[in-house]
This record gives C-alpha cells, structure tokens and sequence, in this order.
C-alpha cells in the first residue's frame, strides 16, 4: 500500500490541530465541568430548530454495562439491516469515537465542521462541554438520517451521568434501557441505591416501554414505579425475560419465545447480563414494529466489538485492559478474571480521586501478585501516595512510575511470557495504554 502523500498528512494534522482548538474553546464557555439541568440543551436546540424532534432513538441509561449494551444492540441491528448511529462517553483516545455509524467513528473533518458551526450559533453563551458535545450528536445523526433513500436507521444514546437531568434527557425515545445500577458518582446522584436509581429511571417518558437489568429490590422497585407513574410497560430481567447457559452457549427466553445462542463476543460472566438485556430491546423495538424481524440477528452478538472492556491486546506476555472504575465494575472484573484462571497477575493500576479506591482495591487485591501504580493527567486523578497507600493496606507489594507508557514497559520487564499483565481502575489508563500498544 502506497504511503499518505506529505500534502494529506499536512492535512490531517490541520484539522486535527483546529478540532482541538474547537474543544477548547467548548471548554471554556463553562466555569463548571458539571453543571446538571436540561435549560442550556434545549435552548440552544431550539436555535437550531430542535432536530431531535422525531428522531428514532433508544435512550440509554445505567451504571455500569452501557457501552457494552450499546455494543451488542449494533451488532444486531446491523445483522437486522439497520443503519446504527450511536453517541457515548468518554472515548479512549480520540473525540470522534464517541460518535458512531454502524461502530466506525466520524471523521474529524466532520465533527470539525460540525462544532464549528453549532459553536457560531451558540455565540459564546454559557454551556458544558457535555451539554455542548450532546447538541452535536443530535445535529448529526438528524441530518445523516435525513435522506430517505439510506436504510432504516435508529440512534442509540447514552447518557453522560445519571439521567434524569443529563443533558441528553431532552429527548423522547422509542424506547428507555437501564442497565446494571450500583453506587457510584454519589456526590451528585445521591448514596443510597434508590436515589441513583430515581435518577436513572429520569429517562422514562411518558408511555414509552423501558427494559431493565437486574438489580437489588428497592432499585428496581423505583424502576417499576416511576414506568408506572408514565404508563410505560417494563420488561425487567430476571422478571421478564432470563437466560441460562448451556455447554456450547446459552439461552434467551422471554413471552415472545425462546432463542439459543452464541456466547458474546465480549469476556465476563457480566457480558451475558448485558447481552441478554441488548436482545431484550431489540425484541421489544421488534414487537412494537420498529424495527424489522430478522430472527438471525441475535446471533450478531458474538461479532460486537467494545474496546477496553476485558479486551486482550497483546500476547506474550498477555496485556489485558479493562476499564472497571468503581466496586461493581471491579466485582465484575475478578469474577470474569478468576474464571479465565490468569496467574499469577501484575497489575498496572490508576483511578481517579472521586472514586471509592479503597473498596476497588479490596475486590482487586486477590488477582494481583505486584501493582505497578502509575498517574493519571486527568485534574480528578488520585495522587500516586494515595494509590500506594491503598494497596500497601491490602499487603500487596507496589512500583510507581511516572507514566502508563513507563509502567507497561516496567511490568515486560518483570513478567514471564506465560505470566499475564492487567491493566484496570480508569477508562482514562485503558485509553492511553491501549493507544501506546496499538
């Protein structure tokens, strides 16, 4: 393959250059990184003539889990012929992976032109970055799903923290999906199971089905009282729709029928949870009749891809990135990583100072022989001290580094290449020590 001629690389790197300027100047029109509330969104929507209005969008929500949901559902609305715009958060490496067709990322080029404009008609009112880069999602995938000759087409969203006053609740959905909730982000959504999710159950909308994963009883007793108070039917896990694994895959069954499976693509006892929950929306947008019945769609499953989430990305020694950042995610990282049978493990561990590390680092230290402890440059990030502190409590011997880059070439050098490296505790590490491998 011939090389990129200089004049393109010139280019890219001019766009990408003016991108980042972009997004700097979206930063700066808040003084607060997190300000909740649907007023600014929905203003500036209107000035641009509210596309989102009519738009065929599945509103996701939850704790943990709403990636790989989002994952699962592209693959199978894909199999089922649909083009599947998605928009999520934070990205790993670039901004434009945040926003998706059919799981590729836009250009920059286009996301470029795209906030340069939405930026002018703002005209430097105060809005988050978020609430900004939500706006941009819609005017996107409204005009991309403008033509009538492509496809059927159907946006899946993500909210950014919480739901019920998350900028990307300014929308009606065809239908509402929660996945698994537990505590976390509890300085702004509250530290009790049932307040976080009387935020999340915020997307439900008025008699707009819901589906739900599996969660303790006074979460999902809010869940069913807040679908009630909308007239909105729910399908709950565990109620309404179950699984059970089989020798060579598993089992779906819901009152529409029974489906065997392939097992998802993506590792961990807690994939075939969010897998099961990602067919449960599909069948319920197909009972509507949003969406066509393809029957074989199901088995897309076993073809979603969602980078750094239990993913493998180099053999000899095996690096390993997940981007588990509070208890449950943890929880569910050493159930899946036990169950692969990885020992003896060396961990590259960071984490951000608002989430519960003690705790994390509890559900970890049983997987880890040595932690290499490495910065983060995120202004949230935990100091290195507090990080040592936290694994030294948990007998657990420790190096720190000064960089992800430095610690993974520090965890080559003590491994064996039959041993395995884990890298986990923020999406912010996964990120930057998947690009550096890759």
């Amino acid at each position: 393959m011939p090389n990129p001629h200089p004049d393109t690389i010139q280019e890219a790197d001019t766009i990408e250059h003016r991108l980042d300027a972009l997004l700097k100047q979206t930063e700066a029109l808040s003084d607060q990184p997190m300000v909740f509330g649907l007023e600014r969104t929905e203003h500036l929507l209107a000035r641009l003539d509210n596309p989102h209005h009519g738009l065929n969008i599945v509103h996701v929500a939850g704790t943990n889990g709403k990636g790989s949901v989002i994952a699962f559902m592209t693959a199978m609305l894909i199999q089922a012929g649909m083009t599947v715009y998605s928009h999520t958060s934070p990205h790993l490496n670039h901004i434009t992976e945040r926003y998706r067709i059919n799981g590729k990322p836009v250009t920059s080029s286009q996301l470029h032109n795209l906030l340069e404009e939405i930026l002018a008609i703002n005209a430097g009112e105060s809005i988050t970055s978020f609430e900004l880069m939500t706006v941009v999602a819609l005017v996107l995938f409204a005009r991309l799903t403008k033509p009538k000759s492509h496809s059927p087409s159907i946006i899946l969203l993500e909210t950014g923290l919480g739901g019920r006053l998350d900028a990307t609740n300014v929308v009606t959905p065809l239908l509402s999906v929660i996945t698994a909730i537990s505590l976390d982000h509890t300085d702004f959504l509250g530290n009790t199971l049932s307040a976080i999710a009387a935020e999340k159950a915020g997307i439900i909308k008025k008699g707009r089905p819901v589906v739900a994963a599996p969660a303790h009883d006074e979460a999902s007793s809010i869940i069913q009282a807040y679908a009630n108070n909308q007239g909105a039917s729910l399908w709950l896990a565990g109620r309404d729709f179950h699984f059970d694994q089989t020798k060579n895959g598993w089992r779906y069954q819901d009152q529409i029928g029974q489906i065997s499976l392939p097992n998802p693509a993506l590792t961990g006892q807690h994939q075939f949870d969010n897998a099961a929950l990602a067919i449960a929306a599909v069948r319920k947008l197909i009972q509507l009749g949003l969406i066509p019945d393809q029957s074989d769609c199901y088995q897309a499953i076993s073809k979603a891809q969602w980078p750094g989430r239990l993913e493998q990305i180099s053999t000899t020694p095996a690096i390993w990135l997940d981007g588990a950042h509070n208890p449950a995610a943890a929880q569910a990282l050493a159930t899946a990583w036990t169950q692969l049978n990885h020992t003896p493990t060396l961990m590259i561990f960071s984490a951000l100072a608002d989430k519960e590390i003690d705790r994390m680092v509890e559900i970890l230290a049983p997987l880890a022989d040595q932690v290499i402890i490495t910065p983060l440059s995120s202004p949230r990030a935990a100091t290195i001290q507090t990080l040592k502190e936290a694994w030294e409590r948990q007998q657990i011997k420790t190096i720190t580094t000064q960089h992800p880059e430095q610690a993974v070439e520090q965890a080559r050098k003590l491994v064996n290449k039959e041993d395995s490296i884990l890298v986990c505790g923020s999406l912010d590490l996964v990120g930057v020590v998947r690009k550096f491998i890759a």
